[in-house]
């Protein structure tokens, strides 16, 4: 029986609901909102953390799972739905030149990346004491009040390791209780021991607000974790919109070209393999 519906508008119809299944995983991921949250907040009331890679990408696949099987039907199982295609040649090479593209802008985030994690950096002091906000720059010394009693730890596990961390408010001194808080210090660390020596200082919820110095912060991110972020909402704690998470791990500040380099690759060999069979299967109907 004949679809009721122009193949090409299938495919459309197939290939834009797994667009918007990705999208809306990745605006949960982000937002930590939707069916993301739903399946994050029961990994850790069950588990005590959840699995940031997995809870994004399991339901993705499912929800995924109609839109590919359509479009995998009409593709490959359908020959009449082939040969209603006006030019199938025009498919493969849009997905061609997606993977040569995608291969191109992730060859290009690892040169570009590579290129700054070997430059000498920019380093300027960031004093809460005196500035509100700051300076351009590639790291900082920052000088600031933290905030243990208002710190949150947070659990993440990756390929089968469990990561804990705890986000620190750094404040200036006149900082009030009621205001909302723009900047953390993202740690794995349980204690603070002074760069120029001294006493060392617990990092415990018990331990009262104190003069911290960091060296060689660098900002990992502009955003809290979700279940950070909603932790802190259900305490009545105000966050600001212009949120930074400093971190002394200065190899983070990098992170990003290294996940558009990986997911372009990705998406690049995917692509490429694809058109590749593609352009076999075609060959083999003579198209």
């Amino acid at each position: 029986m004949a679809s009721p519906l122009p193949v090409p508008l299938l495919r459309i119809i197939a290939w834009s609901w797994c667009i918007a299944v990705v999208a809306y995983i990745a605006y949960g991921w982000y937002a930590y909102a939707g069916l993301y949250r739903v399946l994050a907040e029961w990994q850790i009331a069950t588990f005590g953390a959840y699995r940031v890679f997995l809870t994004a990408l399991l339901p993705a696949i499912a929800l995924a799972l109609p839109g590919l099987w359509l479009a995998g039907r009409l593709h490959y199982n359908n020959p009449a739905a082939l040969a209603a295609l006006a030019d199938p040649r025009r498919g493969l090479k849009l997905v061609l030149a997606i993977g040569v593209l995608a291969v191109i802008i992730a060859a290009g985030a690892g040169v570009l990346g590579y290129r700054k994690a070997s430059q000498v950096p920019v380093v300027a002091t960031f004093d809460l004491r005196e500035m509100k906000s700051p300076p351009k720059a590639d790291q900082y010394t920052i000088i600031g009040i933290a905030r243990p009693d208002l710190m949150l730890g947070f659990e993440t596990e990756t390929r089968g390791a469990k990561r804990n961390y705890v986000y620190v408010p750094l404040t200036s001194p006149q900082w009030q209780r009621g205001e909302p808080l723009t900047y953390f210090l993202k740690t794995n660390q349980n204690a603070y021991i002074p760069p120029e020596g001294g006493r060392m200082v617990s990092l415990a919820p018990h331990q009262p607000p104190f003069l911290m110095t960091l060296q060689r912060a660098v900002v990992e991110a502009k955003t809290l974790p979700g279940p950070v972020r909603e932790a802190y909402r259900t305490h009545n704690v105000g966050l600001t919109g212009r949120i930074r998470v400093f971190s002394q791990n200065t190899s983070s500040a990098f992170d990003h070209y290294w996940i558009v380099a990986a997911v372009g690759g990705l998406i690049g060999i995917v692509c490429l393999l694809a058109a590749a069979i593609t352009a076999v299967r075609l060959r083999r109907t003579g198209s």
